[in-house]
């Protein structure tokens, strides 16, 4: 039985003079999916992710923040404080506790300074003052 490619059949396949044979990384390229919608993934991504609203403190929740802050002013020292980090694309934001160390409280601009960053003290919620033994 002859075919109607028995002729070809056995032939190299023809290489290129001109170009020269692709790698196999930019092969797979070519064929690796894309994104149709630029930006819609991270789109989705981001709406999936989840904040947290900023507390309203209550009046003695704000007394007793004041009474401590009082207290770092008259003597800095290290300290754990609780506040709040705006979310910078969407509402809300999270909460972060650390243990640092307060060099002074700017009341001017309503910040705590401490070794590590600037607080403003509008977002801390909490403040413990570790007992030294």
């Amino acid at each position: 039985m002859k075919g109607p490619y028995d002729d070809i059949i056995t032939l190299e396949r023809h290489r290129s003079k001109v170009h020269p044979p692709m790698a196999n990384i930019m092969r797979a390229a070519q064929f690796s999916p894309f994104d149709a919608l630029t930006g819609y993934s991270d789109a989705i991504r981001e709406s999936g992710r989840i904040t947290e609203e900023k507390l309203i403190l209550t009046e003695d929740k704000k007394a007793e923040l004041d009474e401590l802050l009082r207290q770092l002013c008259n003597k800095p020292g290290i300290v754990e404080i609780t506040y709040f980090i705006g979310d910078a694309l969407k509402a809300g934001g999270h909460y972060q506790t650390i243990l640092t160390k307060v060099i002074r409280i700017d009341s001017n601009r309503r910040e705590l300074i401490t070794i590590d960053s600037k607080l403003m003290i509008d977002n801390i919620v909490d403040i413990k003052i570790p007992k030294m033994d």
